[in-house]
């Protein structure tokens, strides 16, 4: 049987226009199907920045970042483009029990383990250096420099230019709904009838994932999204120069209570700090049902925080933006091939959850070695879809059959 490709990537987000970068380059032919474009707002590759940081609890994630960010820098290198900005990241406020960002002093122990600076500073020294005011006299903070704002369109626009570099082939509105495959072939069958053939498959569709899961294989996957709000303030005072933060606190009023923020910068928005709360009042399990304007208690959230606990930045916002967040139960990601028990399940890799901009060029990387089955550059089994709590229960009766016959036509 003729191929269409060697390497199909269902997935036009940043993971996935990175997995097909990745494996163009060893000299196979690859097809990307995007439902909507690349580096589409409707998914979670969204808006301007993301944080590029090295603060974990697991000292393995630590060290996956740190291999992303190195990528990132050959990236740089190679296209001349400016990805990470070299900010640093001050995780400071309470110890609470673990959050979606860990915990506040547990990533002492990863950074001395992997012989990394950091400065411990106390509420006076917090308050000093940076735009915060009225902090309970029990905070704490953890600086460490190596951390960087991540640009998202320039990353999105250079892992496409590489793309375009080594002929992949993009296929904007290409909406897949059904996977098959089989020992020698995977067929993608897109929604206007038509069909593409390739040797393997990479799964990077983000929120998306059990669209395809469920008709194609016959389960799900434990995904919740969020669709997370942040909001832009003009900063006024003489605190341009500041790192990247998150404050941790207990959750109060129904909500997580931990905030971030970012330092104006030279791109998305200069000029105004970018703040928000790790967080979503709206949180759902099917991607049909997010809603596209902020919800007005996110934005409220933040804007209380920034009357009570900052300075030097206008109180209310001037512009607001959202990004989809997809979670699995312990935050974390999948990056594998299809569990063992689905028939020829090394044929198909599925890259989707957790917050895992931060780690796209080394996942995309990751994605193609699997495919091309070559030695993997790091170990991925924490990252294992076959983990426990990853999968859900079969969730429609599935006829597998019909589909792997579809496949072999």
């Amino acid at each position: 049987m003729r191929l269409d490709a060697d390497i199909l990537v269902v997935g036009g987000g940043v993971i996935g226009l990175m997995a097909a970068s990745y494996a163009a380059r060893s000299g196979k032919k690859v097809t990307l199907l995007e439902q909507h474009f690349p580096g589409t707002q409707e998914g979670s590759s969204a808006g301007h920045k993301r944080m590029w940081r090295t603060m974990y609890n697991e000292a393995e994630l630590s060290k996956m970042s740190y291999l992303a960010g190195d990528l990132y820098h050959e990236l740089e290198a190679e296209t001349g483009s400016k990805i990470l900005h070299r900010k640093g990241l001050l995780n400071f406020g309470a110890q609470t029990d673990y959050t979606p960002e860990g915990t506040l002093l547990a990533p002492i122990d990863t950074l001395n383990e992997l012989g990394k600076p950091y400065e411990l500073l106390d509420k006076k020294e917090i308050e000093r250096r940076y735009p915060f005011r009225n902090l309970p006299d029990h905070y704490v903070g953890i600086f460490q420099p190596d951390n960087a704002i991540t640009d998202v369109k320039a990353a999105i626009a250079t892992a496409l230019s590489l793309c375009r570099r080594d002929a992949v082939a993009i296929a904007s509105g290409a909406r897949v709904i059904r996977i098959a495959n089989n020992r020698e072939h995977v067929t993608a069958h897109l929604d206007n009838g038509e069909k593409v053939t390739a040797r393997k498959a990479i799964l990077a569709p983000g929120a998306y994932a059990n669209e395809l899961m469920s008709p194609s294989f016959g389960f799900s996957l434990n995904l919740n999204m969020w669709d997370m709000s942040s909001a832009f303030y003009r900063v006024n005072g003489n605190v341009q120069d500041f790192p990247m933060w998150v404050q941790f606190e207990r959750p109060e009023n129904g909500y997580s209570n931990l905030f971030y923020g970012y330092p104006p910068c030279e791109f998305g928005q200069p000029g105004f700090m970018q703040l928000g709360v790790v967080w979503a009042s709206h949180q759902f399990t099917d991607v049909s049902q997010r809603v596209y304007a902020p919800p007005r208690i996110d934005l409220q959230i933040v804007r209380d925080f920034v009357r009570n606990r900052m300075k030097g930045v206008d109180t209310a916002p001037v512009d607001a933006t959202r990004a989809l967040a997809v979670l699995l139960p312990d935050n974390g990601c999948i990056l594998d091939v299809l569990p063992s028990s689905v028939a020829d399940n090394r044929n198909v890799v599925v890259c989707t959850g957790g917050w895992a901009f931060k780690f796209a060029p080394l996942f995309g990387k990751l994605c193609a070695q699997l495919a091309l089955e070559h030695e993997l550059c790091t170990d991925i089994k924490s990252l294992s879809i076959e983990r426990p709590g990853r999968i859900a229960a079969a969730s429609i009766d599935v006829d597998l059959t019909k589909y792997q016959m579809a496949a072999a036509e």
